[in-house]
C-alpha cells in the first residue's frame, strides 16, 4: 500500500515538473549580442523581458553555430535573434517583428560599385542567415552570375566580397546597400502555447521600442569603438588636444544652405558634420555670415580661419588643397526656356572659374561658352537671351520662374583642407567611415532637399506677391499698355500656383494641398487611407533616380484613376493620402488589389504597397482619421507587400 502511494506521488510530481520545465533560451554571445550600453547588453534585456512576464529559464550561451545547431536539435526552445527564412522546410512559431536591419554588399578591398560589378565574383555569406535565396533571386533579377559561398566566419572573408548587415560591413572600405533584411524574430520550437503570447504583449507593451533603441546604440557604440581603435598614436594625441573647429557652409547649394527661419544651415555638408562633431564631443563654430559670397570663405579657409571647405576636386585645386575621400555626389542643373532648341552655335553661360565652367569645357567648344562673374549677371544673360541656357548647381535659382531645368553633370563633393592639417584630414576620414551612419545620412539629406526645394518655393511665391504689386499699381496709369504684359504676368503665377500646390512628378495635390483640403474633410465621414511604397528606396538606389521618378509617376497615375485627383495627395517621397466616400470604397479597394497585380512597372521593379485605412466618422477629426490609417499601414507592413489594414 504504501508502496503504490510513493509510486503515485513520484509520478504525480514528476508530470508536474514535466509541465514546468524551465524554459532553455540559447543567447549567442558575439559581439552585437553582449555589447552593453547602459550597463545592459541585448541578452541581458532578453532576460529582463521574460522574467517581467514571469517566464522560468535556463540559460545556454554559445556562438551563433553552437546555438542555432542546439535549437535545432531541440536542446534550446527559444532562440533571437533570428529571421523567418532561417530554417526553411522545418516547423518553428515565430514571435511579431522586432527590428530589420540594412543588407550591404562589402569589402575592404573590392572596389564593388553596383550589382553589374559582381558579376563573375565570389560572394560571401553567413551560415544560418536564410539570406541566400533571397540574394540569388536579386542576381537573377539583375541578369548577375556570381557564386554564392556560405561560410561561419565572415570576418575571415573582409579582403573578399561579403552580404551582411549594417553592423558589421559599415566600416568596410567599399559598401553599397541592396535592401532590408527582412524582421527579426525571436524563434520557438517548444510546445507551450502561450510563450509566445506572452512575448508578444511584452514587445507590444515596451519592448518593441527597447530593442529598436538598443540596437541604434549598440551600432553606435561599435562604430565609435572601431573608430578610436583605427587611430593611430599621433591621431589620438591631435584629437586629445581638439576641443572646437572653424567651419564655414555655402549658402546657397544643395550641399549647403542657409535656412532664414531657423537661422541654421541644411544639406549633407551639416549633416555629416553634426554627426562626427556630436560623437568626437567637437564644438563646431560656423564662422560664415549669411550672403558672405563665396570668395571671402575661401580667403579665411586658404588664411587658415576655417578648418575645411566643402568643394568638388577639380584640377587647379589639387595642387593647392588635400582632400578627404567622397562625401556625396551632387549635380549641376541645365537651365533653360521652354521653348529654347539648341544648334551647333547655341551659347551657353557659367559663372567663371566654377564646377560648371569646368564641366562646360568637356561637352562645349570654347567659343559657345560665356563666361559671367557672378549669379546675378549670369540669370539677366538668359533673360536676355544672350545664351540659350545655363549651367548651375542649383535649379532653383530666385527670378528664373517658368523655366525647364534638368541634370546635365553629377560630380563627387569631397571636403579641402589645407595641406598642413594632414592629420586632421585623415582623423575625418576616419570618423566618415566609422561613425556616419550612409543610409540615415541619404535619407536626411533627401528630405533636406526637399526643405530647400520648398523654401526656394516659397521664395518665388514672395516675389511673385511684390510682382503683383508692382502690376496693380502700373496698371493704375498704364492699363492699356501694359494689357499684354498683364496676361503673361498671370500665366507665370498660375505655373508657381502649380509648383506650390501640386507634386511635378505625380501631378498629385502636395503636402501643402492637402493641409488646405482637411478643412473640407474635417466635418465629412469617410475613409482615410494611407499608402505607402515597399521597396522603394532599394529600387531607388539601385536603378537610379530615373527608375524611381517612374515608379511614383506609375503609382501616382493609378490612385489618382481609381480614387480621384482632388482626393489623392503625394504627402512625401513614397507615400500618399487619400480621402474619399465609404459608398463605393470596397469595388475601389478591389480595384487596386487588381490594378496593382496588372502594373507592369510595379512588378518589373518589385514594388508592392502597403495600405492602411481608417473609416471616419462626422465626429472624428481629419487629422486623427489620418493618424489611425497610418497606423494601420504600418500594420500593413508588417504583413507582407501588397497588404491591407483595416484601423479600428
Amino acid at each position: 500500500m504504501y508502496k503504490l502511494a510513493a509510486i503515485f506521488i513520484f509520478l504525480f510530481f514528476t508530470s508536474v515538473t514535466a509541465l514546468g520545465d524551465n524554459l532553455n533560451i540559447g543567447l549567442i554571445t558575439d559581439e552585437f549580442m553582449e555589447k552593453k550600453v547602459n550597463k545592459k547588453s541585448f541578452n541581458d534585456l532578453i532576460l529582463e523581458m521574460l522574467a517581467e512576464e514571469s517566464v522560468e529559464f535556463n540559460v545556454v550561451k554559445g556562438s551563433r553555430n553552437d546555438i542555432t545547431k542546439k535549437f535545432l536539435t531541440g536542446d534550446i526552445n527559444l532562440i533571437f535573434p533570428i529571421r523567418k527564412n532561417d530554417f526553411p522546410g522545418i516547423k518553428i512559431n515565430y514571435s511579431d517583428n522586432v527590428y530589420s536591419q540594412i543588407l550591404h554588399i562589402a569589402s575592404n578591398k573590392e572596389n564593388i560599385r553596383n550589382m553589374e560589378a559582381l558579376s563573375g565574383k565570389t560572394l560571401y555569406i553567413l551560415r544560418n542567415t536564410g539570406i541566400k535565396k533571397s540574394i540569388q533571386k536579386k542576381l537573377r533579377d539583375n541578369n548577375v552570375i556570381a557564386n554564392v559561398e556560405v561560410v561561419d566566419d565572415l570576418k575571415k572573408y573582409s579582403n573578399q566580397i561579403i552580404i551582411d548587415s549594417s553592423s558589421f560591413t559599415h566600416d568596410l572600405n567599399y559598401t553599397f546597400m541592396i535592401g532590408k533584411v527582412p524582421f527579426t524574430v525571436f524563434g520557438y520550437n517548444g510546445e507551450n502555447p502561450d510563450l509566445l503570447n506572452k512575448i508578444n504583449k511584452a514587445l507590444e507593451k515596451k519592448y518593441f521600442c527597447i530593442f529598436n533603441n538598443h540596437k541604434e546604440k549598440v551600432e553606435q557604440t561599435l562604430r565609435k569603438e572601431k573608430f578610436f581603435y583605427s587611430l593611430t598614436t599621433a591621431e589620438k594625441k591631435y584629437l586629445e588636444n581638439l576641443k572646437e573647429i572653424n567651419i564655414a557652409y555655402e549658402e546657397n547649394s544643395t550641399v549647403s544652405h542657409y535656412i532664414p527661419e531657423s537661422k541654421s544651415y541644411g544639406g549633407v555638408l551639416p549633416l555629416v558634420w553634426n554627426e562626427i562633431a556630436k560623437d568626437l564631443d567637437l564644438k563646431l563654430n560656423i564662422i560664415n555670415e549669411p550672403y558672405e559670397g563665396w570668395d571671402k570663405i575661401v580667403s579665411r579657409f586658404e588664411n587658415g580661419e576655417i578648418k575645411s571647405l566643402g568643394v568638388a576636386k577639380f584640377p587647379g585645386r589639387e595642387n593647392k588643397y588635400i582632400f578627404s575621400n567622397k562625401l556625396t555626389d551632387i549635380h549641376t542643373y541645365k537651365i533653360y526656356k521652354s521653348d529654347c532648341k539648341e544648334n551647333v552655335d547655341s551659347k551657353i553661360g557659367v559663372i567663371e572659374e566654377s564646377i560648371e565652367d569646368y564641366i562646360s569645357k568637356e561637352y562645349y567648344p570654347k567659343e559657345n561658352i560665356i563666361r559671367y562673374k557672378n549669379k546675378v549677371e549670369l540669370i539677366d544673360a538668359l533673360k536676355r537671351e544672350d545664351v540659350k541656357s545655363i549651367l548651375h548647381v542649383n535649379p532653383y535659382l530666385s527670378g528664373i520662374s517658368g523655366y525647364n531645368s534638368e541634370i546635365f553633370y553629377s560630380f563627387p563633393i569631397n571636403l579641402a583642407f589645407n595641406k598642413e592639417d594632414i592629420i586632421f584630414k585623415n582623423i575625418f576620414d576616419k570618423a566618415y567611415i566609422y561613425l556616419v551612419d550612409k543610409d540615415l545620412l541619404k535619407e536626411k539629406s533627401i528630405e533636406s532637399d526637399k526643405r530647400f526645394s520648398a523654401l526656394k518655393v516659397k521664395e518665388a511665391e514672395y516675389l511673385r506677391g511684390l510682382l503683383y504689386r508692382g502690376v496693380l499699381l502700373f496698371l493704375i496709369f498704364l492699363v492699356f499698355v501694359l494689357g499684354v504684359f498683364f496676361v503673361e504676368k498671370r500665366k507665370k503665377a498660375k505655373d508657381l500656383e502649380k509648383i506650390a500646390f501640386f507634386d511635378i512628378l505625380s501631378t498629385l495635390g502636395n503636402r501643402y494641398n492637402f493641409n488646405n483640403a482637411c478643412e473640407e474633410f474635417e466635418s465629412k465621414s469617410g475613409v482615410c487611407i494611407v499608402v505607402d511604397l515597399d521597396n522603394f528606396k532599394n529600387a531607388n538606389d539601385t536603378f537610379g533616380h530615373s527608375v524611381g521618378d517612374e515608379i511614383i509617376k506609375e503609382c501616382g497615375l493609378l490612385l489618382k484613376n481609381i480614387f480621384g485627383e482632388k482626393n489623392t495627395f503625394r504627402i512625401s517621397g513614397d507615400e500618399y493620402y487619400i480621402f474619399v466616400s465609404s459608398e463605393n470604397f470596397d469595388s475601389q479597394l478591389n480595384e487596386l488589389k487588381d490594378t496593382l497585380e496588372r502594373s507592369y512597372i510595379l512588378k518589373k521593379y518589385s514594388i508592392s504597397m502597403s495600405v492602411g485605412y481608417f473609416f471616419k466618422t462626422f465626429e472624428t477629426g481629419i487629422l486623427e482619421g489620418f493618424k489611425k490609417a497610418d497606423t494601420g499601414m504600418y500594420r500593413a507592413k508588417k504583413i507582407s507587400g501588397n497588404s491591407f489594414y483595416c484601423e479600428k
